[in-house]
């Protein structure tokens, strides 16, 4: 049964000095590939999270990142200095050697990089705040997976319309190949087009989805080429339509 793929979910958790800000992104893909971004302190608790995150999603290439502000007036993270030296003397470095410009926003750059805040250790983190990231996680875990809390068995309605999706595709694009190339007079290529089209059909059910996912974008970027040609070719007889469509509008 699938219950995740492509996707995007989050969730915000607010206490009374900290707010948790969960997002998962998802690409399609047959087993579990689950990476993290947690913050330092919290790092005690990722097999948790993970435990929470897994069986939720089941499958599916997901990242998951968490980020952690402070609200209260006593603040419990703190820069960490040597690092963002660190990071600011490589990035001097780097721009130097390969001569490009040094970023306007050091601090929108610098605290992208991992451990560039200081939070507090993760044994302060205590089981009420632990329950509530634990909530926060499951609750961020994409929407796919929300089809089953909505109605019992909701969430076959998520493998029938993906069977339904991938099924019309494949007719329509059959279709559309098959009708070009006729309308191109090449009888012969639309038959070979009808065998090899089921052939690789088949091929792609015993490859990868990760693979079939980069064969399909890799064809459709190929696909502006015969699209350019086709308006370089046709330009005169659209041209000629149109005029002709205007013409009898103006009568």
């Amino acid at each position: 049964m699938v219950l995740s793929m492509t996707g995007f979910g989050s969730a915000v958790v607010e206490l009374p000095s900290k707010k948790f800000i969960f997002e998962i992104k998802s690409l399609n893909s047959k087993q579990l590939d689950l990476s993290t971004r947690i913050p330092t302190g919290y790092r005690a608790i990722e097999a948790d999270i993970r435990n929470v995150i897994a069986p939720i999603l089941e499958r599916g290439k997901a990242e998951f990142n968490m980020y952690v502000e402070t609200t209260g007036s006593e603040s419990a993270v703190q820069l960490n200095i040597p690092v963002l030296k660190a990071y600011k003397a490589q990035i001097e470095h780097a721009s130097a050697e390969l001569g490009i410009p040094m970023p306007d926003d050091w601090y929108g750059v610098l605290l992208r990089f991992p451990d560039t805040v200081k939070s507090e250790s993760a044994s302060e983190v205590d089981e009420t705040e632990r329950d509530e990231i634990l909530k926060g996680a499951a609750a961020a875990a994409l929407p796919a997976a929300a089809f089953a809390t909505v109605f019992p068995r909701f969430h076959y309605m998520v493998s029938v319309s993906l069977i339904l999706f991938a099924a019309t595709s494949i007719m329509s694009q059959w279709y559309f190949g098959h009708v070009s190339l006729l309308y191109l007079k090449s009888k012969r290529g639309a038959a070979i087009y009808r065998i090899l089209f089921p052939i690789l059909i088949m091929l792609g059910g015993l490859s990868t989805a990760d693979m079939v996912w980069y064969m399909q974008d890799c064809m459709l970027g190929l696909l502006i080429i015969p699209n350019i040609i086709a308006l370089f070719i046709l330009s005169p007889t659209v041209r000629k339509t149109t005029m002709e469509f205007l013409s009898k509008s103006n009568h």
